[in-house]
């Protein structure tokens, strides 16, 4: 079924072929026939006569058919990174949801690598969060990204990563933008440098934010990609201690009364 976006381009390009074809005829009918007689012939001076009935209404369709292809190519290019980002979005508008953190709850208990990661944030730095599994690096990120106003966040989906370095990069409105990369061990052997480099392009202020746990996956991380590991500041999360688990315990109880902490 064709859409009604699409009859309405096919109208205005009917309308405009309609338009030049008539001044085509128009000329064609006045001069064509004394030519072949052998008559003076002033084309351009009659072209611009017969165009003064018509130019504003051709200009005119010109323009907003022109307007038409540029937001459609644009419209396109954007479903084209939509389909490979699963946000972009501004922080204001961002959700637990678009990091996948699961049960989410309000209680949070600070730490002091968070208070570090938000100072180099605020210096625009590139960051690497690492801990242990389940440490909460992804809610360590979340909880810090999302005090940025002024700041989109894009992040790819991970069925989509090997396609990152093929997608064409839409107009992003000299946006800043924050570039999340959860579990950089996915990005190996992917072209990271080049995407960021045509982000940056694309962005006013690009900031980098990954994350990667301890172990294998930060030492394939380091031996696979050390150029851009050496652009991350790497802050490692300690261990929350189990007078904050207590206390984040009771908060949790407060939000669900039917948690249940498990030391």
């Amino acid at each position: 079924m064709i859409s009604l976006w699409k009859v309405i381009k096919l109208a205005l390009k009917f309308i405009f072929v309609t338009i030049f074809l008539t001044l085509i005829v128009g000329i064609a009918s006045n001069y064509i026939y004394p030519w072949l007689r052998g008559k003076e012939l002033w084309i351009f001076e009659e072209f611009i006569r017969l165009c003064r009935s018509y130019w504003m209404l051709l200009v005119l369709t010109l323009a907003i058919i022109s307007v038409i292809w540029f937001y459609d190519w644009v419209r396109e290019r954007k479903a084209d990174f939509r389909r490979i980002w699963e946000i972009c979005k501004p922080i204001k508008k961002l959700t637990p949801e678009d990091f996948k953190i699961q049960k989410y709850k309000e209680a949070y208990i600070h730490r002091k690598s968070d208070t570090t990661i938000e100072d180099l944030l605020e210096n625009g730095k590139y960051i690497l969060i690492t801990g242990k599994p389940k440490i909460g690096k992804t809610r360590v990120a979340y909880e810090e990204i999302k005090k940025f106003r002024n700041f989109s966040v894009i992040k790819p989906k991970p069925e989509r990563i090997e396609e990152i370095e093929k997608v064409n990069i839409p107009p992003l409105g000299n946006k800043n933008f924050i570039l999340f990369l959860d579990d950089l061990q996915q990005f190996i052997g992917r072209d990271v440098d080049d995407v960021i480099d045509r982000l940056k392009k694309k962005s006013k202020k690009l900031i980098v934010v990954a994350t990667c746990r301890t172990g294998e996956e930060l030492d394939l991380v380091k031996e696979e990609i050390l150029p851009l590991y050496r652009e991350f500041a790497s802050i490692e999360l300690e261990e929350i201690s189990k007078d904050d688990c207590k206390i984040l315990a009771e908060d949790i109880k407060k939000e669900d009364k039917e948690f249940e902490w498990k030391p």
